[in-house]
């Protein structure tokens, strides 16, 4: 998710129609428009543009601006490179500020050829009732929220909503098996540079893996890169079969998981989607049951499973087929997997490859991410450093099962929680 955070391309089409008077202006407020929702960005743009950009590319990185900004309420032009290109400050309602690049093709109708959407800085410096007046929307979403911000390494906590409280958290789970694994190279039980072979048989859950021949050598670093970078399911399961079912239930009580026992049996992603499928109400009773071993039972026979969904894409089973943990948990986890030995920082690497949200690096020199999502489950989770030094934890897990989730609301709110940040 938040992958693609800015586009640029500078292309040189050849068309003319009519012209302005300020045609670069007149263009950056259409990109003003655009970003607010008022126009949609099918005639703003040349066709050589979006040659390069689909047209739903661009609409994907409009929606992920649009909540950290809010409606912006004003534009000023900071400098221009000749009639055609300049740089401008789009100001939005939240009081975060973002540079604009544009260029213009210099024949009428003056049609977008290049724009460069720069992370957004904020305009003023962090209160604490701005961060009280964030978490008071959470509490607002409907269904269910769970919330912690920590200071580590003493596990402070800075602020909190329902922290404690039992979450879904679809594919964030993967950070306790980086942790196991993160635990073997330490103890000297694997390197990063191990090899398995892939297995075409772990096809479940869909991911770059999935259309990789069978027996392919790969890497554990690679397979957890992909895992945590990309939440490639399949690159996941073979992690999970590898490091073994039971050790990586473990670990998850190793990294401060408060009620390990609900995720036991741990799932592989591949039996997550086989259990939600119309023929798993049996095994998914199973799954809700106190008794362990009748939670392990369900699993029996899983692989035979046909996968059917129910009509309609709405949330399934998300209280029994599904990955728990509270915000508190999960903070926990981040700072086991900080603290972990890890001589060249490989594992923090890896979490650092995709930064979840657009990050500020005047104010943080790392970010470490790890979400998830399936309908009517959301959960972000960051392991943070300051530019200071200073080391956080932030968990944020939303959940609704009577409905899907309105994703970008919890991405704005927690985009401008980060650049709140940082917290004393």
């Amino acid at each position: 998710m938040l992958q693609r955070l800015f586009f640029l391309l500078l292309l040189m089409p050849t068309i003319a129609i009519a012209q302005t008077a300020d045609p670069l202006t007149t263009r950056a407020e259409d990109v003003q428009k655009m970003l607010n929702g008022s126009i949609p960005p099918d005639d703003l743009f040349h066709d050589s543009f979006f040659a390069q950009v689909p047209l739903q590319q661009v609409k994907d990185v409009v929606g992920h601006f649009a909540p950290v900004m809010g409606p912006i309420q004003n534009v000023a032009l900071l400098k221009r490179g000749g009639k055609s290109a300049g740089t401008f400050a789009f100001t939005g309602s939240n009081g975060m500020k973002m540079e604009v690049d544009l260029a213009i093709d210099t024949a009428p109708p003056h049609k977008i050829i290049g724009l460069l959407l720069k992370p957004p800085t904020a305009t003023g410096g962090a209160t604490t009732e701005g961060l009280d007046a964030l978490l008071s929307q959470l509490k607002k979403l409907p269904g269910t929220v769970s919330f912690m911000l920590m200071k580590l390494p003493e596990q402070k906590v800075i602020a909190s909503v329902n922290s404690e409280q039992l979450m879904a958290i679809g594919s964030t789970f993967k950070l306790y098996i980086l942790g196991e694994l993160m635990s073997r190279v330490a103890e000297g039980e694997a390197t990063w540079e191990t090899v398995i072979a892939t297995d075409s048989a772990i096809c479940g859950g869909g991911g770059r893996l999935a259309s990789w021949p069978h027996g392919a050598p790969v890497t554990l670093h690679t397979l957890a890169t992909l895992m945590i970078s990309e939440s490639d399911n399949v690159a996941t399961d073979h992690l999970l079969r590898y490091l073994g079912r039971e050790r990586v239930e473990q670990r998850v009580a190793a990294m401060g998981h408060r009620n390990p026992q609900r995720m036991i049996p741990l799932l592989a992603t591949w039996e997550a989607f086989k259990l939600k499928s119309v023929g798993a109400r049996a095994q998914r009773k199973q799954l809700a049951s106190p008794s362990e071993s009748e939670r392990r039972s369900a699993l029996r026979g899983v692989e035979t499973l046909a996968v059917e969904y129910e009509d309609g894409l709405g949330p399934m089973a998300i209280d029994t087929v599904e990955w728990f943990a509270s915000a508190s948990d999960l903070c926990r986890a981040l700072d086991a997997l900080r603290s972990m030995p890890d001589a060249h920082q490989t594992g923090r690497n890896i979490m650092g490859v995709n930064p979840g949200l657009m990050a500020d690096t005047t104010v943080w020199s790392y970010i470490g991410y790890k979400g998830g999502s399936e309908p009517g489950v959301l959960n972000l989770s960051f392991l943070l450093r300051a530019q200071s030094g200073e080391w956080y934890a932030l968990s944020v897990g939303w959940n609704n099962p009577a409905a899907p989730l309105a994703e970008d609301q919890l991405l704005g709110l927690v985009q401008q929680i980060l650049y709140t940040g940082p917290w004393r």
